[in-house]
């Protein structure tokens, strides 16, 4: 746990024994499970008391750790090879892409578009893309969609699309 919170509750004499004063403290920095951290601290203004007891209070920062996804494309189309989720310099949320065409011929104005939920409810919570003006048959090519102010979730989806050339008229 990161900078857990400790309250000292200071009980007073008497049956039950009543808190005559609580005082809260923060432990700075991490704790990891089983360890042992002295600590000292200064309590003003400190009332007669029997006894004491403690609370411990803190909220774990953790953040989801995605694994990278990896697909296959199927034959006549053009999709995600593989998507890898960083973190930026600047905190930012990175999914790094690669996008493969399996399509005899090129292609344009392809997306890939990444839908963020979480909440209790699963709701969506973010939304980013990116794309390529054009993709040759038979070549794969790697975008990064950026959030620069991710919101917390639990899970994404993706979705790619792109434009088909239009084929020749009939005479």
């Amino acid at each position: 746990m990161t900078d857990p919170t400790v309250v000292l509750v200071l009980l007073g004499g008497g049956t039950p024994p009543k808190a005559v004063k609580k005082v809260p403290f923060v432990v700075p920095g991490r704790l990891a499970p089983g360890k042992i951290k002295p600590l000292e601290i200064t309590i003003p203004g400190c009332p007669v008391f029997t006894n004491f007891s403690y609370e411990v209070e803190y909220a774990e920062r953790t953040e989801p750790v995605f694994k990278p996804v990896v697909a296959t494309v199927a034959p006549g189309g053009v999709g995600v090879a593989r998507v890898e989720v960083r973190k930026g310099p600047k905190g930012e949320l990175l999914f790094v892409t690669k996008l493969r065409s399996r399509v005899p011929h090129e292609v344009t104005r392809v997306k890939v578009t990444f839908t963020l939920t979480g909440g209790p409810e699963g709701k969506e919570v973010g939304r980013c893309a990116a794309g390529l003006d054009r993709l040759a048959a038979g070549k794969s090519a790697t975008v990064t969609a950026e959030l620069a102010r991710p919101p917390k979730f639990a899970t994404f989806t993706y979705k790619v699309t792109y434009t088909e050339p239009r084929p020749p008229k009939k005479k």
